[in-house]
């Protein structure tokens, strides 16, 4: 049976928000704070308005048709940048996100990102979390330790996506739905594991897409200057989502 059809609503992926430090590892997943302020009031300006991923599951299912201005923004990896820098800033313009944590270093650091001449990149606390949910941003799942499933025996790779779940609403007295893979990497088989262990709705950066377990986005770097980032914006729009099993 072929797959269906449906309108796809765009999905953008953001890590941190700040000036990248001198030395640090990967300075490309740091947006700087004015770059990141355009690209936030340009949404606004145009009406787009932000949903949960289980509003998207919903529209991806057939349940319930989102809004044509309907836009997900998540990050990756819980840097308090979220707090700090896009709270405020996505709060004073009606917007939310979607934040994706690793289970395994609630209020800790990025070790996953170490570089010997760079302090690691502090991780958003349990209080701050709660915060951003009270205040209508979702909480996902990132895996326990960041590890690449792809690099991980079946079995450990399974765990890392289970028990990130597990840990996280242990932790937060919530439920956690979606799951985000570190690093965008997947095979269809961690797809399946997604969809076993209860998640509704899992996230790649990576293509092909395999149905609502590994849904495409559009990564926004800081590399990501303003026509470029309008030339990604109208990509995370084009095409039909199809919707297949894992």
């Amino acid at each position: 049976m072929n797959p269906r059809a449906i309108r796809r609503i765009p999905v953008l992926l953001y890590h941190k928000i700040g000036v990248a430090p001198t030395g640090v590892r990967n300075p490309r997943t740091w947006v700087a704070p004015d770059r990141f302020v355009w690209q936030m009031n340009y949404l606004s300006r145009r009406g787009w308005r932000c949903i949960t991923p289980e509003a998207l599951a919903a529209h991806y299912r057939g349940e319930k048709e989102a809004d044509p201005d309907s836009i997900l923004i998540t990050f990756d990896d819980g840097s308090r940048s979220c707090y700090r820098e896009v709270f405020p800033l996505m709060r004073s313009l009606g917007l939310t996100a979607t934040v994706f944590i690793v289970s395994g270093q609630l209020g800790g650091r990025a070790v996953w990102d170490r570089n010997p001449d760079h302090p690691d990149d502090e991780l958003l606390t349990i209080r701050e979390i709660r915060e951003l949910a009270e205040a209508g941003w979702s909480i996902g799942a990132h895996s326990m330790t960041h590890a690449r499933l792809t690099g991980l025996p079946p079995g450990e790779a399974e765990r890392e996506i289970r028990e990130s779940k597990r840990q996280l609403e242990e932790a937060l007295s919530m439920p956690i739905r979606t799951f985000a893979y570190p690093y965008g990497a997947y095979a269809p088989e961690h797809a399946g594991m997604v969809r076993k262990v209860g998640y509704e709705i899992g996230f790649t950066t990576h293509y092909p897409e395999q149905g609502l377990y590994a849904i495409r986005r559009e990564n926004i770097h800081g590399e990501v200057y303003a026509l470029r980032f309008l030339w990604r914006f109208r990509r995370a729009k084009r095409g039909p989502f199809r919707d297949v099993e894992a």
